[in-house]
């Protein structure tokens, strides 16, 4: 086992919580420990790129996780998700769940009323990328997840279930 104290993370931790996630369908976990590891990481010392470093460390994230392909950007609706994850198709163990992602960051000096509207932003945007049509085919016989994920500075302040669909 790794020791965070050496600045790693418990890789046995996170593959339990990212399993259970694809398997079980407990996202909450798997997104709450990406939280804790990226503050503990020390990767934000200032407010300097920080919104560009919260998306890095998702995308570093969900680019180890085996069961899925994690397409950043994708193109849904004619707009961009920020991360889409849907099950590779190899044998027989496929996740039974999938995700689309949505980050909105705030500065550490935001109000109240901007956390607010990013939310609502949020919301409008990833039930608009689930409409595509695209996705049943991509999430096919999963639940599919739409989760709202809400930052300010390096804290996250909304982990955020919006919607599930079964596909």
């Amino acid at each position: 086992m790794l020791n965070f104290a050496r600045g790693y993370p418990d890789m046995d931790e996170w593959v339990r919580a990212a399993s259970r996630m694809a398997y079980r369908g407990e996202w909450r976990p798997f997104f709450d420990l990406i939280a804790a590891n990226f503050k503990k990481s020390g990767a934000v010392r200032d407010g300097k790129n920080c919104e560009a470093r919260v998306q890095g460390y998702h995308q570093a994230e969900f680019a180890h996780l085996q069961f899925y392909l994690a397409r950043p950007e994708m193109e849904l609706s004619g707009g961009y998700s920020d991360f889409f994850l849907f099950p590779k198709r190899e044998g027989d163990d496929v996740p039974t769940h999938s995700y689309i992602v949505e980050l909105k960051y705030s500065a550490a000096d935001a109000q109240d009323s901007e956390l607010a509207a990013k939310r609502e932003q949020g919301i409008r945007q990833l039930r608009e990328y689930a409409a595509d049509a695209a996705v049943p085919t991509l999430a096919r016989d999963t639940t599919l997840r739409l989760v709202l994920l809400q930052w300010k500075f390096h804290d996250m302040v909304n982990c955020e279930l919006v919607e599930e669909r079964k596909m």
